[in-house]
């Protein structure tokens, strides 16, 4: 299990991929939540879902992608 986890991680550290996939699905993350927020009236009532739609979106490149 040890083995593992340490060749793992190497993999994790050696590919750089996986560090610009991990930025990339941030930047869509906050990307989306800001492009709700601007196109949200102030003081309306908004769902939830449309600002963290970027997660399920970022979770989905990572998948594919890393």
């Amino acid at each position: 299990m040890i083995d593992l986890l340490r060749s793992e991680w190497i993999k994790f550290r050696s590919v750089r991929s996986t560090v610009v996939t991990l930025l990339l699905a941030g930047a869509i993350v906050v990307l989306v939540a800001v492009l709700v927020a601007v196109n949200t009236d102030e003081g309306a009532h908004t769902n939830l879902t449309g600002i963290t739609g970027g997660v399920s979106f970022a979770t989905l490149l990572f998948g594919v992608l890393g």
